[in-house]
C-alpha cells in the first residue's frame, strides 16, 4: 500500500505484506521515508524497490492452524510481534512455535487467548519483547464476540488493584474472579453490535468515573463523541444523544 499522507503527489509511506498459503497476513514491513523508492509506473500505480535495510518497523502475526473464529470463519489470530525501528541489533529474539522461524529485533509482544469459539478473551501485552507481561486485558464479551467489558490489569501485578470484586470468563468457559484490576471499561452496543457509550471506572472501585457517548451514521462510522470528563449531571451541558436526553456533558468532538 501506497500513502501519499498530504496529497502532494509525493508518496510519504510504503506498507508491505507477506502472505501465507491461505491469504492470512504473516509479515507487514512500514518504511515511513520511501523517497524515490516508491517508483510512479506509466499507469499511475507505484513500485516499491526498497531493500529491508530501508524498513522502519516490522510486524510479524501468527494464526492457530485449527482454530477459526466462530462469527469471521478466519484463522484465530494468537501472537503479533513487532520490531518497532526495523533493527535486527536491538530489541530481543523470538521464536514461532510452529514453524521454529526466529525473529529478530521484537521490542513488543500482544499474545491473544480465544476461547472454544475463537473469540478473544484475554491479551498479554509484552512492551519490551522479553516473554514477559507487561499488561493484561481481560474480555467480558456478548454471544457474538462483541466486547462489553474491559479488565485491565495495569501492570500485570496481582498484588496491586483496586477494591472492587470482578469476575470473567476465562478461555475454558470457567468463571474466575480476577486480581490485580486496575481499571474498568464498560460499553453499551447498539442493535448493531456498535459501542455507542462506554463508562469508565478509572481506579477499579465500582464507581464509574467518566462515560463516553457515541453516535454513528447509518454505516457505523463514529460522527460525533460526547465526554462526561466527572461522570456528574449537575456540570456541563445537556445534549441528545442517540436519541436520549443527557446531562453533565464537558465535551463534544
Amino acid at each position: 500500500k501506497f500513502f501519499d499522507m498530504n496529497a502532494d503527489g509525493v508518496i510519504d509511506q510504503v506498507i508491505r505484506y507477506s502472505y501465507d498459503d491461505k491469504g492470512n497476513v504473516i509479515e507487514e514491513h512500514t518504511d515511513n521515508d520511501p523517497g524515490s523508492l516508491a517508483v510512479k509506473n506509466a499507469d499511475g500505480t507505484y513500485t516499491y524497490t526498497g531493500e529491508m535495510g530501508d524498513i522502519d518497523k516490522i510486524v510479524f502475526f501468527e494464526y492457530s492452524d485449527t482454530l477459526v473464529d466462530v462469527e469471521t470463519g478466519k484463522p484465530v489470530l494468537l501472537r503479533k510481534l513487532t520490531n518497532t525501528d526495523g533493527k535486527v541489533t536491538t530489541g530481543e529474539d523470538a521464536t514461532n512455535a510452529a514453524t521454529g522461524e526466529e525473529y529478530n529485533g521484537i521490542d513488543t509482544i500482544e499474545t491473544y487467548i480465544p476461547n472454544q469459539d475463537g473469540q478473544i478473551v484475554r491479551v498479554n501485552y509484552d512492551n519490551n519483547g522479553d516473554g514477559t507481561p507487561d499488561k493484561i486485558q481481560y474480555l467480558t464479551l456478548d454471544k457474538y464476540g462483541n466486547v462489553l467489558k474491559e479488565f485491565w490489569d495495569a501492570d500485570a501485578k496481582e498484588s496491586t488493584q483496586g477494591t472492587g470484586t470482578y469476575t470473567w470468563v476465562d478461555e475454558n468457559g470457567v468463571t474466575q474472579t480476577l486480581k490485580g484490576i486496575d481499571q474498568v471499561k464498560e460499553h453499551t452496543l447498539n442493535a448493531k453490535g456498535e459501542v455507542i457509550k462506554t463508562e469508565y471506572d478509572n481506579n477499579a472501585d465500582t464507581t464509574v468515573d467518566a462515560v463516553d457517548y457515541f453516535v454513528r451514521d447509518a454505516n457505523g462510522n463514529l460522527v460525533e463523541k460526547y465526554v462526561n470528563a466527572d461522570n456528574k449531571e449537575t456540570t456541563g451541558n445537556t445534549k441528545t444523544i442517540n436519541g436520549v436526553e443527557v446531562k453533565g456533558i464537558d465535551k463534544a468532538e
